[in-house]
């Protein structure tokens, strides 16, 4: 047999006499037979991927705008195209048939499946999973929609959360939230429903602030909702101790008798004295620090945001959240996070959650500032969207402050909600000092300011 260099293989030539030739191109061969064959991006069209700015685009050879940076678009047609994308869009993930595909200043939205997020122009902040989930937002920003054809309508609307086929399919409002099949499809311009079950909807196509569980437990929930269907208000007679759904009467008259639990809501006060009422035999102290404040965005002086106050029940701190670090902080726009727990022995604690971090802007960019940490009672600040102050969390929530938005710069982090702790006391004294803690401030010199926190609070329910 005619002999044949090591690695290359016989191949038939143009005259049929079979020839030595080492193999060359994307393939090779070693003298074991093995072949390894070598594929890269460049062998593939429709197919773009910026190792500077980290965009990858499979499905167009498009570039993108100078400073768009961080983006994955998988699909035909998916995501902004060089003539629509500016150098604000960025961190967009786009997977699906058109998605994403009228995308300029987007950012930090994520669409997948078939025309997904499709209108999407300058939204911010939007989830979105299903078959036309969010197909009509433009400028709708922290939207979350999962299901076919779930927030179809809804175009300019923000804070909307959806889960399920066709839910809110109609609505065009802001802050509802619905799970379940074909849950809200009626409404269109209602705001702030929460609707839950297959097919559950409001009254009308307008209503707001309506709360609907399975059609058991429905009303206006922002004056009470109705008890369950199939239920009546009772009155509970002395030495009665059976469980009955029942009204506020219900209540006042099991409290009169000594069956049921009273509360009382400290909102204020330094060094100040809960009286326990008489008869009481332990009661149950919740109490949360005040909020830390938003910080302010990088220009004009900027600020950090204030620690909110050690709320204190019995010598027992629930310590005040730290205040969001402003867009010069370190690092840049940091949410408030403390992690020294107060001081004194509570039958349970935990630590403040922590503010949210800011975007950092471009010219021409629109960025949230981070949102205030959430209390166990809620009602965190808001963050500013783009040159916006951050919003205050509510009064008495213990929750933290937006932080400042910026459209050209760094944005403020959120502050820190206070800590929250329990404590159960059995054969408690006659009275008890108390201070409930001040809301971390808002800033004041930043071109755009961060919020204010929440104050503290204490709740204490009494047992006889």
């Amino acid at each position: 047999m005619t002999a044949l260099t090591d690695s290359h293989i016989f191949v038939g030539n143009s005259s049929n006499i079979a020839t030595d030739v080492a193999m060359s191109g994307d393939a090779t061969i070693d003298d074991t037979g093995k072949v390894t064959v070598s594929i890269g991006l460049d062998k593939l069209t429709n197919v773009t991927y910026d190792t500077t700015n980290h965009n990858m685009i499979l499905g167009q050879k498009v570039t993108l705008t100078a400073g768009a940076t961080q983006n994955l678009f998988l699909g035909e047609l998916a995501g902004a195209t060089a003539a629509h994308s500016t150098a604000a869009t960025i961190n967009n993930t786009m997977i699906g048939y058109s998605a994403g595909a009228a995308m300029t200043s987007g950012s930090y939205n994520t669409a997948l499946g078939a025309n997904a997020l499709t209108a999407i122009t300058s939204g911010t902040q939007n989830t979105v999973v299903g078959e036309e989930a969010g197909t009509r937002i433009t400028d709708g920003v922290d939207n979350t929609a999962v299901g076919y054809i779930a927030l179809y309508a809804n175009v300019h609307g923000s804070y909307n959360t959806v889960v399920g086929r066709e839910a809110f399919n109609n609505a065009t409002g802001d802050g509802n939230i619905g799970i379940g099949w074909a849950v809200g499809n009626t409404t269109t311009t209602g705001t702030d429903n929460i609707l839950i079950g297959n097919d559950v909807v409001a009254p009308t196509s307008s209503t707001s602030n309506y709360l609907n569980i399975g059609g058991a437990i429905t009303g206006d929930y922002t004056t009470g909702p109705a008890l369950m269907n199939g239920f009546t208000a009772t009155t509970q007679t002395s030495g009665d101790n059976s469980t009955k759904i029942a009204t506020t009467a219900y209540v006042d008259a099991a409290a009169a008798t000594g069956g049921a639990a009273t509360f009382q809501y400290l909102t204020s006060g330094t060094s100040a004295t809960y009286t326990t009422p008489a008869n009481c035999r332990a009661i149950l102290v919740k109490a949360v620090g005040g909020g830390g404040g938003g910080g302010s965005d990088a220009a004009g002086t900027p600020q950090n945001g204030g620690n909110g106050g050690d709320t204190i029940f019995n010598s027992i701190h629930a310590k005040g959240g730290v205040g969001g670090q402003s867009g010069t902080g370190s690092p840049t726009g940091a949410g408030g996070r403390g992690t020294t727990a107060g001081t004194g022995t509570a039958t349970f604690r935990v630590l403040g959650s922590a503010g949210t971090g800011s975007g950092r802007g471009a010219a021409g960019g629109v960025f949230a500032g981070g949102s205030g940490g959430s209390s166990p009672f809620g009602g965190a600040g808001n963050s500013g969207q783009g040159d916006a102050n951050g919003n205050a969390a509510f009064a008495n929530s213990g929750s933290g402050g937006g932080g400042a938005g910026a459209g050209s710069n760094a944005g403020g982090g959120g502050g820190q909600a206070g800590e929250y702790f329990e404590l159960y006391i059995s054969s408690p004294s006659a009275t008890y000092t108390y201070t409930i803690g001040a809301a971390g401030a808002a800033t004041t010199t930043g071109t755009f300011n961060g919020a204010a926190g929440g104050t503290g609070m204490i709740i204490v329910q009494e047992f006889y």
